[in-house]
């Protein structure tokens, strides 16, 4: 917010309210004209402040729509980083269930994998064990056929064998015995067909575990393809979304250094609107001691102007008081009391000039005693001076307001040491020469503003103007 300047007409009726100790006097126009002046400097500070107190609403309503939008994001980003931080959890829940499944998928094709390599083993056992049981069956198929062989000789008849008779018994016995071995080893056969029948039903049986098994791990070879598919996409997600939630964290940071930004920017118009408000008021309250301070000079202008106008109607008397008419008794009381009035104005006048002089002769002997400080050989030579500056001629002149002839009386080497002195007695001869000039430029005024158009006294105004009310010359008389 820029700063607030007085204007140059504020300016100068402040210097005029601080120089009212040397004031001698100016016109009710011109104050009006500051006054009006100020206060339209006033108005348009007052102007000024409602523009800057609109434009900090507008920042205002700026900012909180920019706190709102940010409270929006700062929400959304919320809400993302929690579904992100529940979707991730989920996933990493789902990983670990999907390793958990592959670990105990993996211990599973081992020990398939360990059960068809004993299937295997077992398959190749029994195949061996097969082997033998046929080559058995085999043997003992021989066996049968030559027993056979043996029951059909059986058949013979005995006397073509010529044999003695305890050889046949010995033949039947061991006839009989082979038969008990035929039956043990047919019952054998129908054993070792019905394990073989079983066996291969146990063959049939572990191909088809077989089957099943490389089906199933077939199927878990896939699932675990699919499982690390879905856990390289779940991975690259994550990367996905934590890029993003860093994205996010970033924009929220950059807001939430903008919103730092627009409150350090709204705290400082605050600030310059606590201190546009302070100004508003010490100038509310300037303008409150201007308005006074302006009163006071109009009652002061206007004491003045009548005094002005008493001094002008009334003007020093030299000589005798004349009456035209005697009768009016009341017009010569107004008329002695407004010249009583003059000459008590002109006495206050008079005792200011002395006052004046009285300083003037203060600094003539505080430039003597400087002079008797700096220079002893000379202290004789300056009182000399100052008893000649301080003689009655000088005094009468200096009040006579002839200041050549009393310059000419001082001696040409102590002029420049009293140069200030002659200037404050050129300053109060100045001064007596204006209020001379105010007081002696009206000689003429109407008679009825005094009088109430009573011209019946005539009082003598100097040797140049005619008393008011009379045409004639002025015939002295003494009352």
């Amino acid at each position: 917010m820029d700063t607030y300047n007085l204007p140059s007409e504020t300016g100068r009726f402040i210097s005029e309210v601080k120089n009212l100790s040397g004031w001698t006097g100016c016109k009710a126009d011109e104050s009006k004209s500051l006054f009006s002046s100020v206060e339209r400097d006033i108005t348009r500070l007052i102007k000024y402040l409602e523009t800057n107190s609109s434009s900090i609403k507008i920042m205002e309503e700026r900012l909180d729509l920019v706190k709102k939008e940010n409270a929006q994001l700062s929400k959304e980003i919320l809400d993302q980083q929690y579904e992100f931080k529940a979707a991730h959890e989920n996933l990493s829940k789902e990983i670990r269930n999907l390793s958990k499944k592959n670990i105990e998928l993996k211990e599973e094709n081992t020990n398939i994998k360990t059960k068809v390599k004993n299937l295997h083993n077992m398959i190749k056992i029994k195949e061996s064990q097969t082997l033998e049981l046929e080559n058995q069956c085999e043997v003992m198929k021989n066996s049968i056929e030559n027993l056979q062989k043996l029951c059909d000789v059986d058949t013979i008849q005995s006397d073509e064998i010529n044999l003695p008779s305890k050889s046949s018994c010995v033949i039947e016995s061991c006839l009989l015995k082979l038969r008990h071995k035929l039956e043990n080893t047919n019952d054998e056969c129908h054993r070792i067909s019905k394990l073989l029948e079983m066996k291969e039903m146990e063959n049939d049986n572990m191909n088809s575990q077989l089957l099943l098994l490389t089906t199933k791990h077939e199927k878990l070879s896939t699932r675990i393809n699919q499982l690390t598919n879905n856990n390289e996409q779940l991975k690259e997600e994550i990367v996905e979304k934590n890029n993003s939630i860093e994205y996010l964290t970033s924009q929220l940071t950059n807001s939430n250094q903008k919103v730092s930004e627009l409150e350090g920017s709204l705290h400082d118009i605050q600030s310059k609107l606590i201190e546009s408000e302070e100004i508003q008021k010490s100038t509310k309250l300037n303008l409150e001691q201007v308005k006074l301070e302006n009163n006071e000079l109009h009652e002061k202008l206007n004491k003045l102007n009548e005094d002005l106008l008493n001094m002008a109607q009334y003007p020093d008397l030299n000589g005798p008081i004349i009456f035209e008419n005697e009768n009016n008794e009341k017009s010569v009381d107004e008329e002695l009391k407004g010249q009583i009035r003059a000459n008590e104005l002109r006495i206050t006048l008079l005792m200011e000039q002395t006052k004046r002089l009285r300083n003037a002769v203060l600094v003539i002997n505080d430039k003597k005693q400087n002079m008797n400080d700096n220079n002893n050989n000379n202290e004789i030579q300056l009182m000399n001076e100052t008893t000649e500056l301080m003689s009655p001629e000088i005094d009468h002149l200096l009040l006579t307001d002839d200041i050549d002839n009393a310059t000419s009386i001082i001696r040409p080497n102590s002029i420049s040491s009293l140069d200030n002195i002659l200037s404050d007695h050129q300053s109060v001869k100045e001064d007596h020469s204006r209020i001379r000039q105010k007081t002696y430029t009206k000689p003429n005024i109407i008679s009825s503003e005094v009088n109430g158009n009573n011209s019946s006294i005539q009082l003598w105004s100097g040797p140049s103007t005619t008393r008011k009310g009379s045409s004639r010359p002025q015939s002295r008389k003494r009352k």
